[in-house]
């Protein structure tokens, strides 16, 4: 049985179509002769997303009479940045014997840089074992192009300013999870916000303290990963009894710059209490916020 296209008849067709073309003078005519067949490249491929762990396959048909023995197909992937992406198949992948197509599979590398769109040129080698392209002219059908979209966005701090909210949760959802609210500024070099921990402090659900004075607190934003470090600072001064308690904050987080979002995990202390030491003298009582604006 033959499969995919019929040889001849497309030699043949070839041949009128260039004669129809050509003017009386001796012109030289080429006729390919595929007596083994071809392989080229089927259909299209849509937008690769930089996060997509399924990747894409590209399909590789043969054209020809039979497949006995079995076709080697070879191939080569280009870009600007061929770390971005993953070549499943080292170049080379196999049309078993008996059969007329086979996959050549491509996943992307999901890395945390704003590194842009990236264009990757798949295209058949004539190095395979037998001619590639159309009918095997070595043109047609023989590459394709794979774009992969960069997810990454960039982490500019003047735009980390107004209001995020969110909620508040401590380590074993005691009282929580509470809604919360912080407030940041920047001057386009720093990030300052005000609020962490305020929702436990001062919701009735909880301490219900009254906070009458609140400190700033200068996160550090890793400007490429996002990772947030909360320095060990003083974040409000509440009333308990009548009396008023400073509180501190210390703790760790992430910044997600597509979506705007924090979250952020820190302890909260009393004014002299020993960081290392932990809340109330007991280490790994974790807040957790998530704050998006």
């Amino acid at each position: 049985m033959r499969k995919f296209y019929d040889i001849k008849k497309i030699v043949l067709l070839m041949t009128v179509s260039i004669l129809s073309l050509v003017s009386c003078k001796n012109e030289d005519l080429v006729i390919l002769n595929t007596p083994n067949g071809f392989i080229q490249i089927d259909g299209s491929v849509p937008n690769l997303a930089e996060d997509d762990e399924d990747g894409v396959n590209v399909t590789v048909k043969f054209g020809g009479e039979t497949n006995e023995n079995g076709i080697t197909v070879n191939y080569t992937l280009s870009s600007e940045d061929n770390t971005r992406f993953i070549d499943e198949n080292n170049g080379s992948v196999e049309i078993a014997a008996g059969e007329y197509s086979t996959t050549i599979s491509i996943k992307p590398v999901d890395n945390i840089f704003v590194d842009g769109n990236l264009v990757v040129t798949l295209t058949l080698d004539s190095s395979s074992s037998v001619p590639v392209g159309l009918a095997g002219e070595g043109v047609n059908n023989v590459s394709q192009v794979i774009n992969i979209i960069d997810n990454d966005c960039p982490i500019v701090y003047e735009n980390i300013v107004g209001t995020y909210n969110g909620t508040d949760n401590w380590y074993s959802s005691v009282g929580g999870p509470l809604d919360t609210q912080m407030v940041a500024s920047s001057d386009g070099s720093i990030v300052t916000v005000v609020g962490i921990g305020h929702a436990w402090i001062e919701n009735p659900e909880y301490w219900a303290e009254e906070i009458i004075q609140e400190g700033e607190i200068e996160l550090q934003i890793d400007p490429i990963t996002g990772d947030v470090t909360i320095p060990y600072t003083y974040t409000a001064t509440a009333l308990y009894l009548g009396s008023p308690y400073d509180y501190y904050v210390q703790g760790s987080g992430k910044y997600f710059s597509c979506s705007d979002t924090f979250e952020l995990n820190f302890e909260i202390f009393y004014a002299g209490q020993d960081p290392v030491s932990g809340y109330f003298g007991v280490p790994g009582f974790i807040w957790r916020e998530t704050l998006t604006r």
